[in-house]
Order: C-alpha cells, then structure tokens, then sequence
C-alpha cells in the first residue's frame, strides 16, 4: 500500500495506484521436479507432473534417484508405463518420451503415462551400457536381467528390484524401449509374446518393420527380463529397439513415437487419434527366431556388405573382413537366410565379434491406413 504525508493537516492519505492490479496469466509449464520416496498416481491432479524418485541409499549417504514423468488424462483409465535406457546408452527413448508429452494432452486422455526416461542413472551419467556397483568387484551389472530378484548382485540388484516395486508394479501395460548395443545399427523391431494376446497386440499396433516372437518356453527365460517378469506379473510389455546406442536418431525417434500413439489409441487412451500413419510401416514382417552371423575364429577389419531390411538367401555373402595391411582374411557368408535386422557398424571386429542378425520371415501383416492391428 502507498501511503503520502500532507503536510497541511498533519494526516496520513492513501494514494491512488496508477495501474490496475495485473492478473498473472495461467501458465502451462510444469512445476519444478519433487523428491518423492514413492508415486502416489491417485491423488494427483490431472496434467503434467515431474519428480526426481529415490531409489536407494548412495555412498554419499544421500539417495540415488530417477527421473520420472507422469501425465494423468482428465478421465480415469489404465496406466502405461514408458521406461528408458535401462542400458545407460541406449538413448533414443528419450527424445521418444519427451515427444509423446509434447503431444498427448491431459483432455485428450484418458489414464495415466507413467514413464522413466532414464532408468539406469549410474550408466547414463558414465555413457555406458551396465551399472556398475560401488562394491569393487562386481562391476558391469545387466539391470535388464537383474529385474527377476537376484539381490545377491548386490547393490544393481537391490536397484533393479526398486525399480519393479516402484515403477513396474504400478503400471497395466508397459512399454519398454532400448536400442542396439554400441557399434550396431538395426531396424525398428519388437520383441513380444505371441501367446500373450495383449502383448502382441500392443507389439502389431506400435507397426514397426519387424517382430520376434519370443513365444518359446526358451526364449521367455533368455530373452528381454523386464518384459518377461512384467508379463509374469499378468502386465503386457512388450520391448522396443529403436536405432544405435549414444546418438539420436530422429527419423526413428518419430517413427518410434507415431507408433506409440497408435498403440495408445488402440489401448482405447485416447479420446482423438494423434499418429501419423504415413510414418509408419505399412506391412510388419514376423519371425519367430532371430538368428546371427559372426566371425567366428577370425578377426580384422570389418567391411558388412548387405543392408538393413534386405532379404539374403543362405549363404550369401554379407561381410569381408581384412587385416591392417589391406589383406583379404575372410568373405564371410550367411549360413541362414532371412531378413537383416541388425548389421555392425564397427569396423573393428575381433573373433567372436556379431556381424549382422538374420531373421526367417514367417508371416507379413499388412496395415490398414486408419490404424488397428493390421489385417
């Protein structure tokens, strides 16, 4: 309040403001991250939300913690959970997440995406693919195949398990996104369960060039853990790789995230379809094995000749490999015939390195133009 003295009669008067009051305008910017030892999805109001989680003590004696974005719709419904870089440089999912919140409004969903564009901090943080313990010698931990209990590995173990407590279990469908190992380029493809209905269809309704049945009881022990506890958990999960490890790739990133949202819609999430269908693929190949090639005994330097998606019959040609000197070594020949899924991009290749995987089409599905599960 501006108060003036007048001199004149000795008395205090108010003086008149100059400008009206300002009404702050209504902002759609998220408010800065919480703390938050658990997520409480219910009591939060419908809109954006961004939390730092903690996980676990750190040798600090502080907390170890992930971020965590959650978007609840203006209408109930299912929660769909989104994770990330569970190997720290896988980081095309990111950009994936970051797109979909750009995207999807509160008034046009119904639910709730919880999703973790970062789930392995220590290895995003050192640009590398596993955790690693502070316990001086169980280094190099797989949280993707720690995600079944093993709390024996230590402190990766205990993280993981934190992760399915405080993330997996709160979620009806899970979608799990991660990229080729360093040095491999690959096409959009999909591991899930054909023999889990939900889950396939999540997988035929994201449309990616191709996806491998892990149907087998061999395959379900071996092949994508999160995934397979999820489903254990009767949560459908499928995986999703999306391009190379520490790059972002932004054709697959929209492909990966238009498929998404069909998936969403498909789900019965969204009140208006978002996807654009010319993004994405217009016939799926399935395969229910993915085989591959290596260099067996010997090493060199790596030239892959066969290109992504190509259709190679057995034995053909698909690499040569030369020593420093420029000498030929090897022509390396498939022993299977299929499709290309994935191919090295690493030109150094000791023995044993993986030159390319081969997948036997055993079906195609052709897409319709207005999104479904294909026909």
């Amino acid at each position: 309040m501006n108060i003036l003295f007048s001199p004149l009669n000795q008395s205090f008067t108010q003086a008149k403001p100059r400008f009206s009051a300002i009404k702050p305008k209504p902002s759609n910017k998220v408010e800065l991250p919480k703390v938050v030892d658990h997520l409480d999805l219910k009591s939060l109001a419908p809109g954006q939300h961004h939390f730092w989680l903690n996980l676990l003590p750190n040798s600090m004696g502080g907390q170890t913690q992930i971020p965590v974005m959650v978007l609840k719709g203006e209408q109930p419904g299912p929660v769909v959970g989104i994770t990330s870089a569970i190997h720290g440089n896988e980081l095309n999912g990111i950009p994936v997440i970051q797109k979909l919140f750009e995207t999807v409004t509160p008034s046009n969903l119904k639910g709730t995406i919880l999703a973790v564009p970062v789930m392995n901090v220590r290895g995003f943080q050192e640009n590398k693919r596993l955790f690693d313990n502070h316990d001086g010698y169980r280094d190099g931990m797989d949280l993707n195949h720690l995600m079944d209990g093993r709390l024996n590995q230590g402190e990766a173990g205990m993280y993981a398990q934190e992760l399915v407590e405080k993330i997996v279990d709160q979620c009806d469908y899970i979608f799990d996104l991660h990229g080729n190992g360093l040095g491999r380029e690959g096409l959009n493809y999909i591991y899930a369960d054909k023999s889990n209905a939900d889950s396939w269809k999540m997988a035929l309704n994201c449309r990616p060039d191709v996806i491998i049945n892990i149907a087998s009881k061999a395959k379900k022990h071996t092949v994508m853990p999160l995934m397979r506890i999820a489903n254990k958990k009767y949560i459908p999960a499928i995986t999703i790789e999306i391009g190379q490890a520490c790059v972002f790739e932004p054709k697959r990133i929209n492909r990966a995230s238009h498929g998404l949202l069909n998936a969403l819609n498909e789900i019965r999430m969204l009140k208006q379809p978002l996807a654009d269908y010319d993004q994405l693929s217009k016939k799926t190949k399935i395969t229910n094995s993915e085989l591959f090639v290596s260099t067996l005994k010997k090493g060199g330097l790596l030239t892959v000749k066969s290109r992504l998606g190509e259709f190679i019959p057995k034995n053909t040609p698909v690499a040569e490999l030369k020593d420093v000197f420029g000498e030929n070594v090897e022509t390396i020949r498939s022993p299977f015939e299929g499709i290309v899924v994935f191919r090295s991009t690493n030109p150094v290749a000791a023995p044993g390195k993986l030159v390319l995987s081969v997948a036997p089409v055993a079906e195609e599905v052709q897409h319709s133009s207005v999104g479904g599960t294909g026909k």
